[in-house]
């Protein structure tokens, strides 16, 4: 057991659904480095369940609270991509290390004043390039590396999946999916995350 982690506040928590619930808050459970001490929703009541489900010493019903609490040191914002310049900056702001999930911004002017801030602050951050880290994609990086296939003139990506255009109650369920303009649409969602990890594997 680590005697002092670091302190973990994860912006947008539902204790039973999304994707700070389902993928970020077990990964930071399992590790002794971390530690998860406030977590927040828009609606307190929300905020305080998930606090309680997940061990968190608090459930604030708003961002200011979370990031002036001085019992955090690491903020990760875990909601939809059009509220991460807003959210990043109030931690930055407030002192705190970032973590945001990837798309970092809306478009480059979101995140090149997202960069600005956390440079000026020297703050830590880090975004959610997660599958550059997946064994198969550091796999392939290694055979690339080592020559295996020679050089790489151009790849193709194929994938496949439900389109949120189509009014499925899938679809319907998630309407920020709806947007065609970049980076909200089911169009450009996968791309974002396969394209920076086909970067890391092919150099």
């Amino acid at each position: 057991m680590n005697s002092n982690p670091i302190k973990v506040g994860i912006i947008g928590v539902h204790p039973e659904k999304g994707w700070a619930a389902t993928a970020h808050i077990p990964a930071l459970r399992a590790s002794p480095e971390f530690r998860i001490t406030a977590v927040s929703h828009n609606k307190p009541e929300t905020a305080r369940a998930a606090a309680l489900k997940f061990g968190a010493d608090h459930g604030f019903g708003t961002t200011d609270e979370l990031v002036n609490d001085p019992n955090v040191d690491l903020v990760v914002v875990t909601v939809k991509v059009p509220r991460h310049l807003e959210l990043v900056t109030k931690a930055l702001v407030a002192g705190k290390a970032v973590f945001s999930e990837w798309p970092l911004g809306m478009n480059l002017s979101d995140a090149e004043r997202m960069l600005a801030l956390a440079k000026s602050k020297n703050a830590f951050t880090a975004i959610g390039l997660q599958t550059r880290s997946v064994p198969a994609i550091s796999y392939m990086r290694d055979l690339i590396t080592d020559g295996y296939v020679g050089n790489v003139l151009s790849v193709s990506i194929i994938g496949s999946g439900t389109s949120g255009a189509r009014r499925s109650a899938r679809a319907t369920s998630i309407p920020w999916t709806w947007p065609t303009e970049p980076p909200c649409s089911t169009c450009h969602s996968p791309t974002r995350l396969t394209l920076p990890s086909m970067r890391s594997a092919c150099g």
